[in-house]
């Protein structure tokens, strides 16, 4: 269900949605347009400021173009793309680093070199992120370490807010410059873009208003015009004094790759800023996929990371192939265009559309903007990010997650974005490889005596299985198996056998829950069989999948004719050999210490009406492959098993036969069906030579009415071996759940 700001509606677009559109397209226009001034100001301060018109022009053009693509391919109606923050601060110290290697940071080559840089940064982010949609590892970005991408915002805290004091003093904040900082004029530009960013905290954080934001602007451009006044400060004066931009009444477009720019480019210099271009890349990818999650929890809908970014991905590259700046989806941007009244795409074409007209009109406006109010929205931006990462996290993150974030973050201030990234990637590989570890690879742990194969034996055999089944060992593995989690397993198995009186005979790991192994966790399973071998034991692995199995064969844990690792398609087929090898046999045994007349007798509580009830069957002699019934007959007789051996199989869907359950002497089979008068619902087949009795639903009846004695003591016996099935299933069951 969306929020009433969020939903979108369908059907025919009524006049009254159309000027909502109009209107929230225009709402969102005014905040853009500041933020990409202060974007522009903040990328081309200092050194660079000669080329602020251009800097204007490519991030309105990016803005635009960006806003209008977006708006178009995104799954969410509203969305609204535009620069963001975190990339603006990376790119701002990639450009004022290309910008110190030249001795005039205004020169043709200087700037030619910045621009085309910014051109190849959107171009190249755009190429990434249509790889990563078309690839559809949208989902796998989710798997980032909250800790990293918190590092990541936070150095962007840190960029923005050193950029905003560089765009109201022109000085770049540094160990080199902080004397500068204490003359007066620029005091009192800090001061003010302080106290604008400290307003804008205080009002944003208390009035949620989709005007709150723009009110601010204009009210903020209004105070600063009339103590400019009080001042008796003119507009040239002004400019002068740093209060307001100076820059040309038209705004510069430049595209690098048509104007004759790329003749000027020094090619090293950009080579030399491929690791924060890599950074940049990474940053974008990340804050498209936040931002796109943002929005879902803020909308209550949901978004298709795939699709956002391709549609960011395809926006940037157009952005790029005209020289602007890098977009994205903006989260603030969309939530205020839902807020102010949005009801479908239209809203964003249009905020992109009067973006563009304020570009190709000319930015005369521009000159009229006081420095200390995109200063001071710079400053908010950024002091906003280091509060909620370096302050409001140490209360909700644990001491390591914290540790983690300050790291990132002081790396990549001291070190610059790139060297950020490279701690952030290794530090993400690290947590994740200590946190999977955590997670125990064994679903469940239990003995042989607690779970059995699927075969039903003969009383003194499962007797005997009660007794020594702890002797077999079984655990079930799960998700993906790393080095971490192997090494786990093998010290849990040897404290497991080192531990116990009774010796282990048999340990059977169970990898139908497992969907991969670490080449580096093959070591433990050699080290696993190495120690099996030490200890007389039998390692027995069962549902391995084929690169699993492939990789062990590599490793020569398993080898042909082998005694000391056993593999078997399927974890019954294993549990049946373990028993069989613990009772001593590998072939049910047809002649045992309890015939089938004494098992009979016994079970119906007199030798005598045991005798009887034989003279009422049906005998059978059954050859290895023959059926009793098959699935789908009549339930019309049930079935006594004197010697020899049965397995019920079922077919699936696809024709291939499940088996369920074998059967091994002196028991009962076909009772179910035969009771409830319900067609069989599995087939029973012979696996060896098999004698077999029959009881028809005839003769029980006419049982029941001339022999009820002998009835009774029947349907007791089945009660009797129902009981013993269902109070084993129950143990089972008990012990699953342990």
């Amino acid at each position: 269900m969306s929020t009433p700001a969020f939903a979108a509606r369908r059907g025919t677009v009524s006049f009254s949605d159309t000027i909502q559109d109009l209107s929230s397209g225009a709402v969102v226009a005014v905040v853009t347009v500041c933020y990409c001034l202060s974007y522009a100001a903040l990328i081309f301060a200092g050194d660079l400021a000669p080329a602020l018109p251009l800097g204007i022009g490519a991030v309105f053009a990016g803005a635009g173009v960006c806003a209008i693509v977006v708006a178009a391919m995104s799954s969410l109606k509203t969305a609204i793309a535009g620069p963001d923050a975190p990339t603006m601060a990376i790119t701002s110290a990639v450009a004022g680093s290309i910008a110190a290697t030249y001795p005039d940071a205004g020169a043709p080559n200087a700037v030619a070199t910045v621009m085309v840089t910014i051109g190849l940064a959107t171009g190249a982010t755009g190429i990434a992120l249509c790889v990563l949609g078309v690839l559809k590892l949208g989902r796998w970005i989710r798997y980032v370490p909250y800790p990293v991408i918190g590092g990541f915002l936070a150095a962007s805290g840190w960029l923005l807010s050193a950029g905003a004091i560089k765009v109201v003093t022109g000085i770049k904040v540094d160990l080199d410059h902080l004397a500068a900082f204490a003359e007066a004029d620029k005091l009192t530009h800090i001061a003010a873009a302080a106290v604008y960013a400290a307003i804008l905290m205080f009002v944003l954080n208390r009035w949620r208003h989709f005007l709150a934001l723009p009110t601010l602007l204009v009210a903020g451009g209004t105070v600063a015009f009339a103590i400019m006044a009080a001042l008796g400060l003119d507009v040239p004066q002004a400019k002068l004094q740093g209060w307001l931009l100076d820059v040309p009444s038209e705004t510069a477009m430049s595209v690098p790759w048509i104007d004759g720019s790329l003749g000027f480019v020094d090619w090293n210099r950009i080579f030399s800023q491929s690791g924060n271009l890599a950074a940049i890349v990474a940053v974008t990818t990340i804050i498209v996929l936040v931002n796109a999650t943002g929005i879902e929890v803020e909308g209550r809908q949901d978004a298709d990371l795939n699709r956002e970014l391709r549609s960011s991905g395809t926006a940037n590259i157009v952005s790029g192939l005209i020289g602007g700046v890098i977009s994205n989806l903006s989260l603030n941007r969309t939530i205020l265009n839902a807020r102010a009244g949005a009801t479908s795409r239209m809203s964003g074409v249009i905020s992109g559309i009067l973006t563009l007209v304020i570009l190709f009109a000319g930015t005369r406006f521009a000159g009229f903007i006081p420095v200390p109010i995109l200063g001071g929205l710079l400053l908010f931006m950024g002091v906003s990010l280091l509060f909620n990462w370096v302050i409001k996290s140490r209360r909700r993150l644990g001491p390591g997650d914290y540790l983690l974030i300050l790291a990132i973050f002081l790396v990549a201030v001291r070190f610059g974005y790139a060297a950020g990234v490279l701690v952030g990637v290794v530090a993400a590989s690290v947590m994740f490889a200590v946190t999977y570890s955590r997670v125990r690879v064994v679903k469940h742990e239990l003995a042989g005596n607690e779970f059995s194969s699927t075969v039903d034996r003969p009383a003194e055999q499962a007797s005997e299985l009660r007794r020594h089944g702890n002797r077999i060992h079984i655990l079930w593995l799960q998700g993906y198996v790393f080095f971490g989690s192997a090494y786990n397993l093998l010290e849990e198995i040897k404290r497991r056998v080192e531990s116990r009186e009774t010796a282990l005979g048999w340990i059977v790991l169970d990898f139908h829950m497992v969907s991969g192994l670490d080449s580096s966790a093959i070591y433990s399973f050699v080290r696993l069989r190495q120690f099996a071998e030490d200890h007389r034991l039998t390692l027995v692995l069962t549902g391995l999948p084929a690169s699993v199995e492939n990789a062990m064969r590599r490793q020569k844990v398993l080898v042909e004719r082998d005694t000391v690792v056993r593999q078997f398609p399927d974890l019954d087929l294993a549990l049946e050999w373990c028993e069989e090898a613990l009772l001593g046999s590998t072939e049910p045994d047809a002649e045992s210490h309890d015939p089938f007349d004494n098992w009979l007798a016994s079970e119906m509580g007199d030798p005598a009406i045991a005798q009887r009830f034989m003279s009422i069957l049906e005998p059978l002699d059954l050859d290895p492959g023959s059926s009793l019934f098959k699935q789908g007959d009549p339930a019309d007789a049930l079935y006594l098993i004197r010697n020899g051996r049965v397995s019920v199989v079922m077919a699936d869907l696809d024709g291939r036969q499940i088996r369920l359950r074998s059967m091994i002497g002196r028991t009962v089979v076909g009772e179910m069906g035969y009771y409830r008068s319900q067609p069989r619902t599995a087939s029973v087949v012979a696996d060896i030579p098999t004698t077999a009795y029959r009881l028809s639903v005839d003769r029980l009846r006419r049982m029941e009415s001339e022999q009820p004695e002998i009835a009774a003591a029947f349907h007791t016996m089945i009660v009797r071996v129902l009981a013993d099935r269902l109070s084993f299933a129950n143990t089972e069951i008990a012990a699953l759940q342990r």
